[in-house]
């Protein structure tokens, strides 16, 4: 009897110096995620200018821009708690036609895209034709002659051209013409109504 006190005693020693492990619960891998703060569609002008992207992921992240007018700074980073912002610099459009830029953030499984528009440069202006268009330049053209220099009427070859008919109609001031000595091409157009 002495001998089953003994192997009780011994296994009540084993069993209370045992504690129970505790089991940890596995941990939920998080989704990865990517939340645009700003607009996904950004219209700019021409000239230079400088555009702030903001958003937010819990991944590390790259992004990059499918036109070469278009910098990035950053272009990635780890992810963060806070709201991050990618500076986008956007170089002048020098052609006479819009353009689209799309920028592209992948952030592990999940990203986003902003599309930048670029209005075009502005035509240059059509450069004016020296001639006689009108009465009124007609009449601009008689004080130039009276002045001595009529050189803004003249076309590359010295001549002055009539660049449309003319119509004086309802014109009261005309004074006429005193003296000319150059050429005048009427390139059969006409001049009514002049008294």
């Amino acid at each position: 009897m002495k001998k089953l006190i003994y192997v009780f005693a011994a296994m009540a020693a084993i069993l209370s110096s045992c504690k129970k492990e505790e089991v940890k619960p596995t941990p939920t891998p998080t989704e990865d995620s990517f939340t645009l703060k700003s607009s996904a569609e950004v219209s700019v002008v021409a000239q230079a200018s400088t555009e702030y992207i903001k958003f937010e992921t819990n991944h590390s992240w790259t992004v990059s821009a499918d036109a070469p007018w278009i910098s990035l700074n950053p272009e990635k980073a780890e992810g963060a708690e806070a709201v991050q912002t990618v500076v986008v610099s956007i170089a002048a459009n020098e052609v006479t036609e819009d353009r689209t830029a799309t920028i592209t953030f992948v952030a592990g499984k999940a990203g986003g895209k902003v599309t930048i528009k670029q209005a075009a440069k502005e035509k240059d202006p059509e450069p004016e034709i020296p001639g006689i268009k009108d009465a009124e330049s007609f009449k601009a053209f008689a004080a130039a002659v009276a002045a001595g220099d009529y050189s803004a009427f003249k076309n590359e070859s010295g001549e002055v051209d009539i660049l449309n008919n003319i119509d004086f109609s309802g014109v009261t001031d005309w004074a006429g013409i005193e003296s000319f000595d150059g050429i005048i091409n009427g390139h059969d157009r006409y001049i009514k109504n002049l008294i």
